[in-house]
């Protein structure tokens, strides 16, 4: 009935083409497992204004639709090198590429398919979006960020009439306002985690694991 997607980060092969895993990066960006205990992934960007590093599912393995529930969430911790300078998504979003995170902490691309958190250049905040094509909701502040602290970001999808649909951010297990979303010409979307350098410092945050719940 369910489909489950769920990695730790024990390995990871982000050089591949085929498997679980791409990176999309400029500059010196690299995505590498460190020593932690649980499990945990770096995916860290290039130390130049602007350098970006994703992870990315190399499958679109998930869509919202009409009688497909979702459960997404990933724990992840940002120790920023500079102060406030992280840009940050997290999430699920079709044609994953470069300026996921646009430049200048100018958050999310301005049309996908998808529901993700992100933090901006110079935000203290967590936010969060969902997005049919160029129609987004967007929570401005959906949590407060603390650099060094863990998080666990998920939200939940409610096909509800299989017209529109409901999705509700959970900052820690705590329920946010729900995003209603036209389900019409939505597109099957990437899983993707990652980082934008917000200044002349590399970004690199730590995800713990992530996993995707859905209905076939």
């Amino acid at each position: 009935t369910y489909h489950l997607f769920r990695d730790d980060f024990y390995s990871v092969d982000s050089t591949a083409v085929t498997g679980q895993w791409g990176i999309t990066a400029d500059g010196a960006g690299t995505a590498t497992v460190v020593d932690r205990s649980g499990g945990w992934i770096s995916i860290a960007t290039g130390g130049t204004d602007n350098d970006e590093c994703y992870l990315y599912s190399l499958s679109e393995a998930w869509l919202l639709a009409a009688g497909k529930p979702v459960f997404f969430e990933a724990k992840i911790e940002v120790t920023e090198a500079n102060t406030d300078d992280a840009n940050i998504i997290v999430g699920l979003i079709d044609a994953n590429g470069a300026n996921t995170l646009l430049d200048n902490g100018a958050g999310p691309s301005a049309s996908y398919s998808g529901a993700v958190w992100f933090k901006v250049d110079g935000g203290t905040v967590w936010q969060f979006e969902s997005s049919n094509a160029g129609v987004q909701v967007t929570t401005a502040s959906a949590g407060a960020f603390v650099s060094a602290t863990a998080y666990r970001l998920g939200f939940t999808f409610d096909p509800a009439d299989g017209t529109t649909g409901s999705i509700t951010p959970y900052l820690n297990g705590v329920a946010g306002t729900p995003h209603a979303i036209t389900l019409a010409s939505l597109t099957e979307m990437n899983l993707v985690l990652g980082a934008k350098a917000g200044g002349g410092n590399v970004e690199a945050p730590k995800v713990d694991y992530v996993q995707v719940l859905a209905v076939r």
